[in-house]
């Protein structure tokens, strides 16, 4: 990219932990595609998780079509997990911020912050 977006904007920050995530306050966030009113304009709604293995989160968010890849982050802006799919129950999963995850996204951003600075 040719501008700084980040310094501009602001940045997510990442979290990871081996650790359950059960409990914890989160927000879904993102332009979903369908249904048609909703195109174009921010779909965000918070919930609670409910269920966390190494790889998967669970939370009770109302999510619609389009939203896989939205951030599912903490009130401290701290992205815990990947939106990836509307489940046939009560919640909503999606992939866990890993160590090896954090790990690559911490590099590209110091690379970012090296290239900006």
């Amino acid at each position: 990219m040719q501008n700084n977006l980040g310094s501009a904007n602001g940045w997510f920050g990442k979290g990871w932990s081996s650790s359950s995530i059960n409990g914890k306050s989160v927000t879904v966030s993102g332009y979903p595609g369908t249904p048609s009113t909703y195109v174009g304009f921010q779909y965000m709604h918070s919930g609670t998780t409910s269920g966390s293995t190494t790889y998967k989160v669970n939370y009770n968010i109302d999510t619609t079509g389009g939203q896989s890849g939205s951030p599912v982050y903490d009130s401290n802006r701290v992205a815990w997990a990947i939106h990836t799919y509307s489940g046939t129950s009560t919640y909503n999963t999606g992939n866990r911020v890993t160590e090896a995850l954090y790990n690559i996204l911490q590099a590209k951003y110091l690379e970012g912050v090296n290239k900006w600075t």
